[in-house]
């Protein structure tokens, strides 16, 4: 069991680089960059001085290997910088989406561990029954 664990979690430390490659990736490759949202967020002119101002708020004057190190430090310190157009930390935006995520999980959850047995009970009560159908349906979808 243990090696089975040890095993496991060293399989996960790829598979977690990978993901942070690709995200910061994404966000490279998004049709609109940074520096345009935040200079049409702030009503800034799109002139050379407010780009490079920009970019050097950003850290994106710096090459690509550069940016995903400063990157990757922050999010392994929970630090996500701030929004490039509501100017607000993204940690406060993450915390707020987060319950809400989280409220919404917690009542599902709530009903499915409520409904789930008393449609288990009026499926086996009555084999072939209305409810028996309509659950193998869900089950089965």
């Amino acid at each position: 069991m243990k090696n089975y664990l040890k095993k496991q979690i060293l399989l996960i430390i790829p598979a977690i680089l990978i993901v942070m490659m690709v995200s910061f990736g994404m966000v490279r490759l998004m049709p609109s960059s940074a520096v345009d949202s935040y200079l049409l967020a702030n009503h800034l002119e799109r002139n050379e001085y407010n780009i490079q101002v920009a970019k050097e708020r950003f850290g994106l004057n710096e090459a690509l290997p550069v940016q995903y190190i400063h990157w990757m430090q922050n999010v392994l310190r929970l630090d996500f910088g701030e929004s490039y157009t509501s100017r607000r930390p993204v940690s406060d935006m993450l915390a707020n989406a987060f319950l809400a995520t989280f409220r919404l999980a917690l009542s599902a959850s709530v009903w499915i561990i409520i409904l789930t047995p008393l449609l288990g009970i009026g499926a086996a009560r009555r084999p072939n029954g209305v409810i028996d159908r309509v659950t193998r349906i869900f089950c089965l979808c």
